[in-house]
């Protein structure tokens, strides 16, 4: 093998890069300060070519970042999103469907008064007290769990009823699963000239054998509360004057066995307001 050693190889005119009209194959490493020519093809191994149209990958890139418009990009499944290895939003042909709670800091309708769930009960059955002590109304507790923080809770509610003496009833609400407490927000103000009134949302006195009394209202509440915690309402009532008054709801005083007697609902409604 033959050894060629040079500190310069110019043209044959000495005013310039030497001419390879047949190519030149080089073992080792190549490194050029500058080429006159732009490479119409650049083979690294098997796996990259580089040529006008761009470069041509087979097998895995690997790179710390990327950089440019990838609208062209193919075979990418952008359908579902994961975490910890569970899809918890996945697109379908309708929109998506996400798992877990949604926590947006802001959305279309958001903060307009957009009704986001509701939820409703109703109570079919009577019920006959005789207590100057607050009970509940029983089967009439709706509970909502609101899918975005800082919503309002509008409650509507129907209750039907009938009294010999005196009703009041108070609203409570319970957050999270504990205790009940009144929304004392939600009852009149005490009244200089009759310090023993008592103080609820709505009450009625004495009515006739046949007549029933409807109480109706919508109250906007502003719950405080955290993402996940389910808010829960009902009714507390009482004929507070005297034990021997009675109350019965959704029914008449007395019955009679005949038209005159009426069964009605009662019935709470509760809206997520967002």
């Amino acid at each position: 093998m033959s050894r060629l050693r040079a500190n310069q190889i110019t043209n044959e005119n000495a005013n310039g890069a030497p001419n390879f009209p047949h190519g030149l194959t080089v073992t080792g490493v190549v490194t050029a300060t500058n080429t006159q020519d732009t490479f119409s093809n650049i083979v690294v191994g098997s796996a990259v070519t580089a040529n006008s149209q761009g470069v041509d990958v087979t097998g895995i890139v690997t790179a710390t970042s990327f950089k440019g418009d990838g609208s062209s990009l193919t075979g990418i499944d952008s359908s579902a999103l994961s975490s910890g290895g569970s899809v918890k939003v996945q697109a379908n042909a309708s929109g998506s469907v996400v798992t877990g709670i949604l926590t947006a800091t802001g959305s279309p309708g958001a903060g307009i008064g957009k009704i986001l769930q509701v939820v409703q009960v109703f109570k079919k059955d009577t019920q006959y007290v005789n207590t100057q002590s607050f009970v509940d109304l029983a089967g009439m507790n709706p509970s909502i769990t609101p899918i975005r923080s800082g919503s309002k809770i509008i409650v509507h509610f129907v209750v039907n009823f009938s009294n010999t003496g005196d009703a009041a009833f108070q609203l409570h609400r319970s957050i999270a699963g504990g205790s009940y407490a009144e929304l004392t927000d939600y009852r009149g103000d005490t009244d200089s000239g009759s310090a023993n009134a008592t103080r609820c949302l709505f009450g009625s006195n004495e009515q006739s054998g046949y007549e029933l009394e409807n109480a109706s209202g919508y109250i906007l509440d502003d719950p405080t509360y955290t993402l996940g915690q389910s808010i829960a309402y009902k009714f507390k009532f009482c004929s507070p004057y005297h034990s021997s008054y009675y109350i019965r709801i959704n029914g008449g005083q007395t019955i009679h066995n005949s038209s005159y007697d009426k069964r009605v609902i009662s019935y709470m409604t509760l809206m997520e307001v967002g």
